[in-house]
């Protein structure tokens, strides 16, 4: 029978439990390191948004505007409790050298971390990039 201090019957230990060492050291062995990741949490609700702490340029192909037709590519990112993006993928659009040019400034962006409950988390964040070159098209920029 395990007793509380003063040496009555604690009340919620079940009876027949030892508190000996050996059932302390069996008992800490089980438990698994927390090594496993964190999901990311989703935007809105408890969870505020990350808030910008700084803005990085993409610079476009020469002519882009001019020599192809235009879209919009949406990218899909992890900002994590220290404000960084990372695991920042395309999920929509051309992959060519401009989105490549934006994933890599979207990777170099810093944030204010999102918060739940006042503490930072690691939260999903969607990106979308208008004016994108697409294709190339015919017409007077074109080389053949």
């Amino acid at each position: 029978m395990a007793l509380a201090c003063g040496g009555q019957p604690a009340a919620n230990v079940p009876a027949g439990t030892s508190h000996s060492p050996e059932t302390q050291e069996k008992a800490t062995k089980h438990v698994a390191p927390r090594t496993e990741r964190v999901t990311p949490m989703k935007i809105g609700g408890e969870v505020s948004a990350p808030k910008p702490l700084s803005r990085v340029n993409i610079r476009p192909p020469d002519d882009a505007a001019h020599c192809y037709q235009l879209g919009i590519a949406l990218f899909e990112g992890v900002i994590d409790r220290t404000g960084s993006v990372r695991e920042i993928k395309l999920i929509k659009g051309p992959d060519n050298e401009y989105t490549q040019a934006a994933r890599e400034a979207l990777a170099q962006q810093k944030f204010e971390p999102a918060l739940y409950r006042g503490k930072p988390v690691d939260v999903t964040y969607h990106v979308s990039i208008n004016h994108v070159p697409m294709k190339q098209v015919k017409g007077p920029c074109s080389t053949g």
